[in-house]
């Protein structure tokens, strides 16, 4: 309960701030769990809501992607490859 009403309480800049740029948004709370996870991806299928990526990262770049999130400037989600893509033959 007091955590709902903080991010309200929160919320209320972000929407000042969408509506004076005309935009709307969804915030949305959740643990590192397998569960919430897929709720989240289902919630994202289901609408036109798309995160915003600001970087990727191959996996040995890993501390490089620290470094980023510790600028706190970041434009959208930092991603961290974890493994490549399989070439194929043919």
């Amino acid at each position: 309960m007091k955590q709902k009403i903080i991010f309200q309480l929160t919320g209320f800049v972000f929407d000042g701030l969408a509506m004076f740029q005309n935009k709307t948004y969804d915030f949305l709370y959740v643990e590192p769990s397998g569960k919430q996870l897929k709720t989240y991806s289902n919630y994202l299928s289901q609408t036109d809501n798309k995160p915003i990526i600001d970087t990727i990262y191959d996996f040995e770049q890993a501390e490089e992607a620290i470094q980023r999130m510790k600028l706190g400037n970041n434009q959208g989600k930092i991603l961290l490859k974890l493994k490549k893509k399989e070439e194929t033959n043919g």
